[in-house]
């Protein structure tokens, strides 16, 4: 039987070897989706909906910000410009 510690080592592993794939993947992904349509991603949260037949992941929900809502929030939240949290 596995403790805690180990179960939560799986799970880290686990983790980074999907970012790093599925990173390497979404890189490409996101470049030809900017370029074909002439914007810019700032963020993207992939959520994947939980299986609901032994055919694998039923769907994927796709969230992106764009770059231009990072800069108003980001100068909402400081009151300073989009890049004054940086400089501190």
């Amino acid at each position: 039987m596995s403790t805690a510690g180990e179960a939560f080592l799986r799970y880290a592993n686990a983790e980074k070897e999907l970012c790093e794939k599925a990173g390497a993947v979404l890189i490409h992904i996101i470049t030809e989706i900017e370029d074909r349509y002439g914007i810019k991603i700032a963020e993207l949260r992939v959520t994947m909906d939980p299986r609901r037949s032994a055919n694998g992941w039923s769907a994927a929900n796709c969230v992106m910000v764009r770059e231009q809502q990072i800069l108003v929030t980001d100068k909402d939240k400081t009151g300073r410009g989009p890049l004054a949290h940086r400089a501190a």
